[in-house]
């Protein structure tokens, strides 16, 4: 049996990982705010992000109280603004349920995957990974993730189609990193359209 997978955020990484080892066993795959995400060149990018970010448990720590306290770690933080008027597409009971959510479960475990195993994955991956089947990415113009050091570069030039050739890339006008929930009917005719033109009769 072959599957369609589609992707968001962390889960770009777990799925990469998995397409290089099981490709056969996938027709084609979706990513939403982040790309195919080994054995680019931003593998430095990883290195550095969890660096500032990871260490010693800090973020972790630190966002145990639902974005409330700052630690000189967080500088994910230091993008926001908290006098900042929540968007129209997110309400504060959306942001209750997502708060009331993680203080139930914690974000240790969600950063153990990709970012505090990152090294356990890569070192286990073809030196040049590069996978063959149809791909699609969909990024906001505005996602926070295209300030990362070469994400832009990387994937405007389409660099990223060296290890993912059979690539599609859509940018959102005005989009950010919640495209979906953004532009939720825009994102939604994107995958229903590449799976339509994907899926064997």
């Amino acid at each position: 049996m072959q599957v369609f997978l589609i992707i968001k955020d962390f889960g770009a990484a777990v799925v990469s990982s998995f397409i290089l080892f099981h490709e056969e066993k996938v027709v084609g795959f979706v990513t939403i705010g982040v790309l195919f995400a080994v054995g680019s060149p931003l593998k430095n990018h990883n290195h550095s992000l969890r660096a500032s970010m990871f260490i010693d448990g800090e973020y972790a720590t630190d966002f145990s109280v639902c974005f409330l306290k700052k630690s000189q770690f967080l500088e994910i933080m230091d993008m926001v603004d908290s006098s900042t008027p929540l968007p129209p597409w997110f309400t504060e009971q959306d942001l209750q349920t997502y708060c009331v959510l993680y203080e139930k479960s914690g974000f240790r475990t969600a950063l153990k995957v990709p970012y505090r195993s990152y090294g356990e994955q890569t070192n286990k991956l073809p030196v040049n990974p590069k996978v063959h089947v149809p791909a699609l990415l969909i990024m906001g113009e505005k996602d926070y993730v295209l300030k990362a050091p070469g994400m832009e570069e990387y994937i405007r030039s389409e660099k990223v189609k060296d290890f993912v050739p059979n690539l599609e890339i859509v940018f959102i006008h005005v989009g950010t990193h919640f495209v979906q929930e953004q532009f939720p009917e825009e994102v939604n005719q994107l995958v229903l359209s590449f799976l339509k033109s994907h899926s064997q009769p």
